[in-house]
């Protein structure tokens, strides 16, 4: 059984899109007072390895928990983009190097090599994103997601292609993955685990998901805030993705910098 984490740590240090506050994690239980171990998460909703909705975009529009568990599910393929260089852009040259396969797949994924830059101001600069053309082929061709591993699929104060794909699609956008290298080049199938209206993240408990896999399983988490009901579905944080031949896994819900070990 081969596991992959494809996703970046919650930390206060992590990197977040520009004009966002970091993470702040604060230890509100411990073992010495209460007997037990609890850390207050404070962040914005788009933080680290995530996942957007429409409704990120458009008023009215579908949240993530609203998605039918058949959006988190179908044929994926990453698309290596790694030769780019300064300027250009993710274009169609590259998909139709495979595009029987990107034809095929309900989910692109886009390898630019750019999480190796991450923690580095350079990770927010001249980092590839998708053209015109690429955005008409993923909407014309009724895809489920489209995931990359950069800091987004439009230039750093831009929303022009998540307006594009949201605007009539029922699309997600990934967002900050890492590792793709790990999933090599030929199509996948991929699974999505929701759970709707979740409360409270538990960092320190580590919930835990038992779920049936074949080759892939994205594990993910939704919420919405107490009091006022607002959603904060218009994303979802991407947690584990794990690669076993066959069998159960399990999976931590979040892993949080500051609850590990060293922490």
């Amino acid at each position: 059984m081969k596991i992959t984490d494809l996703t970046h740590t919650i930390s206060e240090q992590m990197p977040v899109y520009p004009g966002t506050e970091t993470p702040k994690l604060t230890t509100a239980n411990t073992y010495e007072k209460d007997g037990f171990k609890e850390t207050l998460m404070t962040m914005f909703s788009h933080t680290g390895t995530h996942m957007d909705a429409p409704a990120h975009i458009f008023p009215g529009r579908t949240y993530l928990d609203q998605f039918p568990a058949s959006q988190f599910i179908g044929k994926a393929l990453v698309i290596d983009c790694t030769n780019l260089k300064k300027d250009e852009h993710i274009s169609m040259e590259l998909i139709n190097k495979t595009r029987e396969k990107a034809d095929e797949s309900e989910f692109l994924v886009f390898r630019t090599g750019w999480d190796k830059y991450w923690g580095q101001d350079k990770y927010f600069e001249d980092f590839p994103f998708i053209d015109e053309d690429v955005a008409e082929y993923i909407v014309t061709s009724n895809k489920k997601g489209v995931g990359l591993d950069t800091i987004s699929l439009d230039p750093v104060g831009s929303l022009n292609f998540h307006k594009k794909l949201f605007k009539e699609n029922e699309i997600v956008i990934i967002e900050n993955l890492t590792n793709l290298e790990s999933l090599g080049n030929g199509i996948f199938p991929t699974v999505g685990h929701m759970l709707g209206n979740v409360r409270n993240f538990c960092p320190d408990n580590h919930t835990t998901l038992v779920t049936q896999i074949v080759e892939v399983l994205i594990v993910l988490i939704v919420g919405q805030t107490d009091g006022v009901g607002a959603h904060l579905a218009d994303q979802i944080h991407v947690l584990n993705v794990i690669l076993p031949a066959q069998g159960v896994a399990l999976f931590p819900a979040i892993l949080v910098a500051g609850d590990t070990a060293e922490g």
